[in-house]
């Protein structure tokens, strides 16, 4: 991520140490959540159980393993206590680091998307890190022979996850919006979920219907003119108006029998989805969010190269930019005298 200007030895070294302590404080809390989560299961994690050394020569020894049990607990709380000591630690030099960013660098909006982008790395690397510790804690209930346990794969980060660097860490986020259009907290919630996040719908019915006739008859257009369809080099003209006609039943019977087939399926599956209830994933608010951004020709909304974030553009500067980058490279692109979509079917012009 670029934050507008080079940075100058002194900043650069305490941005890039705010950055590693955040990664390591990711890697304590992931610590913390899988310790844990084996203390409240009772289980014990791999590299902190201790053998019995007498399992071999004498197998008929249970004591042997309830005392190297016991010390394994005790090794296991042991690791615990240290890391939330550790974490303790790696926050009170967090925000010494802050505070010293904030010192070194004359800037408030490079101070700024610096701090956020330290907050949406942290973010990432905790949401991959719960995602390898949760992994290894089913790894280890498997070997245990214990029930499956409900553990999030991808645990949201919660808000006292985040750092409190006096107002700075709090408000970090994975959007960047680089435009002039104020985002609203319905907003920048639906942003926050990603763009690939697919809110719940409830079955259209009608529209469902409609592309079952659609369907339907294509088959039978398809099965009427397949044979006349070969070798046909009619080209369609601009102000063509396509037809509504569909071939009648009894031409052949296995498409009889097939149109006939979907629509039993068809109407097996609405019955089916009548008592069907679609919870929401989305409230209202962010619904409405979401459409206002879709639809909101003075902006673009583009996934980030890198990082996973989601920035929001101006579409005059996204356009000038994309322009500037088709005219600089004149090797692949070049400018056309006139526009395709104004010229005839019959018409062709040589570039």
């Amino acid at each position: 991520m670029r934050f507008g200007c080079y940075l100058d030895a002194e900043p650069l070294r305490v941005r890039r140490q705010a950055e590693s302590c955040a990664r390591k404080l990711a890697q304590t809390r992931s610590d913390i959540y899988f310790i844990s989560s084996c203390k409240r299961l009772d289980l014990i994690p791999k590299g902190l159980e201790l053998k019995n050394p007498l399992r071999s020569t004498l197998p008929q020894y249970p004591a042997a393993d309830r005392i190297c049990r016991k010390a394994s607990e005790k090794l296991r709380n042991l690791t615990l206590r240290n890391a939330y000591s550790r974490q303790k630690s790696l926050e009170g030099q967090l925000r010494t680091q802050q505070r010293t960013l904030d010192g070194v660098i004359n800037d408030p909006v490079t101070a700024t998307r610096i701090r956020e982008f330290i907050t949406h790395s942290y973010r990432e690397s905790l949401s991959q890190k719960f995602v390898l510790k949760h992994k290894k804690l089913m790894e280890l209930n498997q070997r245990y022979g214990l029930p499956e346990i409900h553990v999030p794969k991808n645990r949201p980060v919660r808000q006292k996850d985040l750092v409190n660097t006096a107002g700075n860490f709090e408000t970090g986020t994975s959007i960047f919006n680089l435009s002039s259009k104020p985002l609203t907290t319905s907003q920048s919630k639906a942003l926050e979920r990603g763009l690939s996040f697919c809110p719940s719908k409830t079955l259209d019915r009608v529209q469902l219907c409609s592309d079952y006739e659609q369907f339907a008859r294509r088959i039978r257009l398809k099965e009427f003119f397949g044979e006349q369809s070969e070798g046909n080099t009619w080209s369609r003209p601009i102000n063509y108006k396509p037809s509504t006609w569909t071939p009648p039943k009894g031409r052949n019977m296995y498409v009889d029998a097939f149109v006939e087939k979907a629509r039993q399926y068809l109407n097996s599956f609405l019955q089916d989805q009548r008592h069907t209830r679609v919870e929401k994933n989305i409230d209202e608010a962010e619904s409405k969010a979401i459409y206002d951004l879709k639809y909101d020709t003075s902006i673009v909304v583009k996934p980030a190269d890198k990082g996973g974030a989601t920035v929001i553009l101006n579409r005059e500067s996204y356009t000038k930019i994309a322009l500037e980058q088709l005219k600089a490279d004149t090797a692949f692109y070049c400018t056309l005298r006139k526009d395709p979509v104004d010229i005839g079917v019959d018409e062709r012009v040589t570039y």
